[in-house]
């Protein structure tokens, strides 16, 4: 598995894109277990605009990254964009305190995943600070993951004890599926379940303030005068 090494600071649309180091050991391949893979083509496939989800990550025997679960949280989307919600991100993240083996479920939440819907799985600017954020705290590594809906996937391994980002050639989905021995082969399509979940939790910002209608044409918005007491003017 062969990838590009580049620093936390490089620039896709840039001349410089970081120095390349050498690891002594092979590259680790990142990898989906098969119900992550459904889920991750049901959710490009329901969401007309952008939108993220998170995945759970363990290690393999061999040192490759397997995602093996996935959620999602409240965010605003637009075709371009997402935001999360970093209080109900916070709120689920809690939750998996309560729950056995709490601890380790909390710290395995190192991989968010978004789609680019029908545009290329280059990273933008706002996709680069995102996984600089997700990689802060003392984590050893964090997972960025783009797709779109013609089953392409990017991702991006974020190595910051090492100060270095490693940016994996976009493939077809197809090939980052594991089948290793150590897979779960029950996975289904829930499409259904992910439906309901958009439904919830993805939400389309807030309309902009009516503007006033100028030779037919939408113009600058400003409030409409409103009349004050007797005899004085429009304020």
């Amino acid at each position: 598995m062969k990838g590009d090494i580049v620093n936390d600071n490089f620039s896709r649309n840039g001349q410089q894109i970081g120095h390349t180091i050498e690891f002594k050991e092979p590259i680790p391949r990142i990898l989906l277990a098969p119900q992550v893979a459904f889920d991750t083509m049901d959710l490009v496939d329901i969401c007309p605009a952008e939108a993220a989800w998170m995945c759970f990550v363990r290690r393999l025997s061999n040192g490759d990254f397997l995602a093996y679960d996935t959620f999602m949280v409240e965010q605003v989307v637009t075709p371009a964009t997402f935001v999360l919600d970093k209080t109900a991100l916070g709120r689920k993240m809690s939750s998996f305190l309560s729950e056995q083996n709490g601890a380790e479920k909390f710290q395995s939440v190192r991989f968010y995943g978004h789609s680019h819907v029908y545009m290329g799985t280059s990273a933008s600017g706002p996709d680069e600070d995102q996984l600089r954020d997700f990689s802060k705290g003392g984590v050893d590594f964090y997972i960025r993951a783009i797709f779109n809906k013609r089953r392409e996937a990017e991702f991006t391994l974020a190595l910051p004890f090492k100060g270095v980002w490693v940016r994996y050639a976009p493939r077809p989905i197809s090939e980052f599926i594991y089948l290793g021995a150590e897979a779960d082969r029950s996975a289904a399509w829930r499409r259904n379940f992910w439906e309901a979940e958009v439904s919830v939790k993805v939400k389309e910002p807030p309309p902009p303030e009516p503007s006033l209608l100028l030779n037919g044409a939408a113009r600058v918005s400003f409030p409409l005068p409103t009349r004050h007491a007797a005899g004085q003017q429009f304020s």
